[in-house]
Formats: structure tokens, C-alpha cells, sequence
């Protein structure tokens, strides 16, 4: 994490890069689960459509549910600008 923006952030939560099909969407789990602990705002572009069907934990499967579209702060890069 840049020093820039880490000197912004009050916490930083890193997750480890996993080498699998299995793991390969960890950090989505882990941005999900860190939201869901803090009930805050989150940033990803990913809509989490896959999660919202399969995420084990039932609290957190009806929270993401029910909060995304009010928490979630979507993204994209333009070229252009």
C-alpha cells in the first residue's frame, strides 16, 4: 500500500494472494466480511452476484443482500480523462 494512502487510512486490512481456483476471490470474501463487521461502505466494482447465493454465513449472506446497493461504491477508470 502506498505511503499516501496509507497515512489517509485509519486501518488497512491486507489479504494474502491465494494460487487456486478455490481461493481466487478471496479479497472479494474478505471485503465483504471486513464491511459486514464495521456495517460500512465499501469500494469494488464487482457486483457479488455469485456471493449473495453462496456465501455461508447466512448473517452475512441476508446483510450483503440487503445493504449492498446502499453500501457499495462502484468504480471504473476512464481513459478518456
Amino acid at each position: 500500500v502506498p505511503d499516501d494512502i496509507s497515512a489517509m487510512c485509519e486501518t488497512i486490512e491486507l489479504t494474502p494472494r491465494l494460487r487456486g481456483n478455490h481461493h481466487r476471490s478471496a479479497h472479494d470474501e474478505m471485503t465483504i466480511k471486513c464491511a459486514y463487521r464495521r456495517n460500512c461502505r465499501f469500494l469494488d466494482n464487482d457486483n457479488y452476484q455469485d456471493w449473495r447465493s453462496s456465501m455461508r454465513d447466512d448473517a452475512i449472506r441476508k446483510w450483503l443482500e440487503k445493504a449492498q446497493d446502499d453500501l457499495q461504491m462502484r468504480f471504473y477508470f476512464d481513459t478518456g480523462l
